[in-house]
């Protein structure tokens, strides 16, 4: 997925935070996970189908009276949950979700991760996982939650995670059991406050990594989402509006260490919006 630049003025450590990164890292076009991206569905962008056929000039200035100043990247689950609601939202593997299903598991795990000490508003939750219906659950919480999403790359060393985690200011890892090898004395740094263990493919959401042993404050998928299930509806969001940022995104670092580009709600609503256009989504796409 292309983004585009972003201005620089977000609260963010790096001060050479320049150019955008491809979503490698994030939700992933694969051959394993499909999101079904129903936009038509969602009023916030489009009222009628039949702006499919409008010019650019005219779907930029439809976007620009649709997108309000509190809209959030989550609120494309929320809208399509409403519309949608027995549709099939997540598919992996055998495994499907509807938006009823999908808007339901990323409220619990986004108040489990609002009853986190370590978590307030513009938290920065870094993500360490395969691509799976899971990391997109987590995606979307993050953003529900008023956090700020930090993907993780999944082939990066140990020495840059360890930059990527320090320079961004993590508060919370998602770490996905599998990379539990990962975890030392000084890894995650001493600004990761919370550690969250997300299972493994088939995996029990209870099981630790024998790393974790002895570490202050671990928590499982399945105590995040009990939390969560346990502290009811989540109270209104606050992220900063929908120029807010949405997540840290972090190059390569093949000139040196990953360099964060910070992308904001808007920019990513407008994204969801233009490729709805260009590619002709509509419910039944999948």
């Amino acid at each position: 997925v292309r983004t585009t630049q972003t201005s620089g003025w977000f609260p963010h450590r790096s001060s050479r935070s320049r150019w955008n990164s491809p979503w490698r890292s994030a939700i992933s076009a694969s051959a394993s996970l499909t999101l079904r991206t129903s936009f038509s569905s969602l009023r916030v962008f489009l009222s009628t189908s039949s702006s499919m056929e409008a010019s650019p000039s005219t779907r930029a200035r439809l976007a620009a009276s649709a997108l309000t100043a509190d809209a959030c990247v989550a609120s494309l689950v929320d809208h399509a949950a409403r519309s949608n609601p027995n549709g099939v939202a997540l598919s992996c593997g055998s495994s499907r979700s509807t938006w009823r299903e999908l808007v339901a598991s990323v409220g619990r795990i986004a108040a489990g991760l609002r009853s986190l000490p370590s978590f307030a508003a513009g938290a920065r939750v870094a993500l360490l996982a395969h691509n799976s219906a899971l990391y997109v659950e987590y995606v979307f919480a993050i953003a529900a939650a008023g956090g700020i999403v930090t993907p993780l790359n999944t082939r990066a060393s140990t020495g840059e995670l360890r930059h990527v985690l320090d320079d961004s200011g993590a508060a919370v890892l998602c770490l996905e059991a599998s990379f539990g090898g990962l975890l030392s004395a000084d890894m995650p740094p001493p600004c990761v406050r919370t550690l969250v263990v997300l299972p493994r493919n088939g995996a029990p959401s209870d099981a630790l990594p024998a790393a974790t042993a002895g570490r202050a404050d671990v928590r499982t998928h399945g105590a995040l989402v009990a939390a969560g299930a346990a502290a009811g509806p989540l109270p209104p969001r606050d992220w900063g509006g929908a120029s807010g940022a949405f997540g840290i995104f972090y190059t390569s670092g093949t000139t040196g260490g990953p360099k964060g580009v910070v992308l904001s709600h808007a920019g990513q609503l407008l994204q969801a919006l233009n490729k709805r256009s260009a590619i002709r989504l509509h419910r039944a796409s999948v």
